[in-house]
């Protein structure tokens, strides 16, 4: 990969990680304790959020996969989605109303945001080959992921009032930033992104693909990366049982400055070193090894975060161990995942991919949230705990590519 492919990927990693975190945790903070909605009502608009982005990310995958012009398959689309999200992120914080919340956040971001999310992916496979895919992965993850450091300094330093809620105004200044952030990397991204625009596969109709998700031939030809597809769902619905919910936590246990900030280096070194280390790890040893060990550590340590109401200590061990071998699992996964889609239909594939993404995030985030509405928030960690467990017998009937082709 050229370098300056390298940076402008990290540049959009690192806007579309800070987005992902005030989209998948500000927004919801937002809706709890500005508008003081339930927490079901904080469900609702991710589960929307969710269906919707399903299937704009397989459309808009597609649409790449069969676009052709002056600046290649991907990079129009890529910026397109970067610019116009950035406007709707703003017009959010500028909501004083649900419903008005619930169409920006559900719809409308739900589809432009997919812009990205899906040609991001795509453009991975695209410029590396199958032996470097999981180093500039994690070189990507590690200093992409910074960006979610942006939005999270105000759960640290943000302002809050008597009750420990974070105020109005500093819920404005992580959105406002964030919409800002996104419009500025796609700027940039226009002048650095090299994308090639000879040699491409053949172009084709985007519905035609689409339909032939569906058919029973392309399944059969494809059963592997299906199978994927049904492991990968679990520890999705994992992650939306608890993360949705998180900064919300942090209010609910009345967490000093100083402990808030521990909390965060726990959580933050955890997630940095796990998306760095194990996808160099999977290069090596292949992609189903480091799955097959991160998961079971996972599930560990959620078990430990459903007892950190009795000690700050618990909290911190446990959120490190979770974010360090989750994350771990989720980068690999993801490079996994680019492994197993054919050259020629890497956005439509990797939209299906996203399609477990949203899957598992509408069961995932309404059965904690029912849940933890009856018995407490903390509840959320063994319901991920279930979750990834079940994933791991199914992960092991997967095929691992990387390591049938160092055996040839």
């Amino acid at each position: 990969m050229r370098k300056r492919n390298c940076w402008s990927l990290i540049i959009t990693a690192f806007v579309v990680t800070a987005y992902s975190f005030t989209e998948g945790s500000w927004f919801n903070s937002y809706v709890s304790q500005i508008l003081g909605k339930d927490k079901i009502f904080v469900s609702i608009m991710i589960a929307t959020s969710g269906l919707v982005g399903a299937i704009s990310f397989i459309i808009w995958g597609a649409i790449s996969d069969n676009s052709r012009d002056c600046l290649g398959r991907r990079k129009s689309i890529l910026i397109l989605g970067l610019l116009i999200t950035g406007i709707l992120v703003i017009l959010f914080g500028l909501s004083k109303n649900y419903i008005l919340c619930l169409i920006l956040d559900g719809v409308l971001i739900g589809i432009t945001s997919n812009m990205f999310y899906s040609t991001r992916k795509a453009l991975v496979p695209d410029l590396t080959s199958i032996h470097e895919r999981g180093r500039y992965n994690s070189i990507i993850l590690l200093i992409g992921g910074l960006g979610g450091v942006l939005t999270y300094a105000f759960v640290i330093w943000g302002k809050r009032d008597v009750l420990g809620n974070f105020t109005d105004s500093t819920h404005f200044r992580v959105i406002l930033i964030t919409g800002i952030s996104l419009i500025l990397g796609g700027i940039v991204v226009f002048f650095t992104l090299e994308e090639p625009i000879t040699n491409l596969p053949p172009k084709r109709s985007w519905v035609k693909d689409i339909e032939r998700i569906f058919s029973w031939k392309h399944f059969k030809e494809h059963k592997e990366f299906y199978r994927f597809f049904l492991a990968y769902l679990l520890p999705i619905m994992a992650r939306y049982a608890y993360y949705p919910f998180m900064i919300i936590y942090i209010q609910e246990q009345a967490l000093n400055e100083t402990e808030v900030l521990v909390y965060s280096i726990m959580m933050g070194s955890g997630t940095l070193l796990g998306s760095v280390i194990f996808p160099r790890i999977s290069d090596k040893i292949g992609r189903k090894r480091v799955v097959l060990m991160t998961l079971p550590c996972a599930v560990m340590g959620f078990l430990l975060l459903a007892f950190a109401q009795f000690s700050i200590w618990i909290l911190y061990v446990g959120m490190f161990i979770m974010n360090f071998f989750l994350e771990g699992h989720n980068s690999t996964s993801e490079t996994w995942s680019q492994d197993l889609v054919d050259e020629d239909s890497r956005g439509r594939f990797l939209g299906i991919v996203n399609l477990t993404s949203s899957a598992g995030q509408i069961p995932g985030v309404i059965i904690a949230g029912l849940f933890a509405d009856q018995l407490g928030l903390w509840v959320v960690f063994i319901i991920a705990a279930i979750f990834a467990a079940v994933a791991i017998p199914l992960y092991s009937r997967v095929t691992d590519y990387l390591i049938q082709e160092k055996k040839v």
